[in-house]
């Protein structure tokens, strides 16, 4: 990568439908505007109020594809992922329902998901990560780790 990841994160909100800019574009597509939106570090804890949900954004840039990149997830709570616009995933529970993505917090019930090759979705230049962490009780947590691999 040329530069450092700046993750940014919206203000928390309290409806099912996805943040969209002035222009209508969903927060996971590649245009979006997040302008408005304050930068975070991941992993990102407790910073969520209970019943709300919060977006979460980064771009990089890639010089050079790596043989291959997966990516590994995890949060307290319901959990959807998108790259470069296109959807990776929803685990955990659904909208404002308690439910861990591999995290062994004080859910009652956890989804372990493998990490998630996304290789065949990098390009090179420009590239946006995206998604969205649905807290519906006390206490949050959101983390996502990228590692480069050797393929073989």
């Amino acid at each position: 990568m040329s530069r450092p990841v700046v993750i940014l994160g919206s203000e928390p909100f309290g409806h099912e439908h996805d943040l969209e800019d002035v222009h209508g574009a969903p927060f996971w597509q590649p245009g979006f505007d997040a302008g408005a939106w304050s930068v975070l570090s991941l992993p990102d804890r407790g910073m969520t109020p209970q019943g709300t949900d919060r977006a979460y954004r980064a771009e990089f840039t890639l010089d050079i594809l790596p043989p291959m990149l997966t990516v590994s997830v995890q949060s307290d709570d319901g959990l959807w992922m998108w790259l470069n616009g296109v959807a990776l995933g929803h685990w955990g529970g659904e909208w404002q329902e308690e439910g861990c993505v591999n995290d062994r917090a004080e859910c009652l019930e956890t989804t372990v998901v493998e990490p998630l090759d996304v290789t065949d979705l990098i390009r090179p230049g420009r590239n946006v990560v995206a998604a969205r962490v649905s807290n519906p009780v006390m206490n949050t947590y959101f983390d996502v780790l990228p590692e480069c691999q050797d393929p073989t």
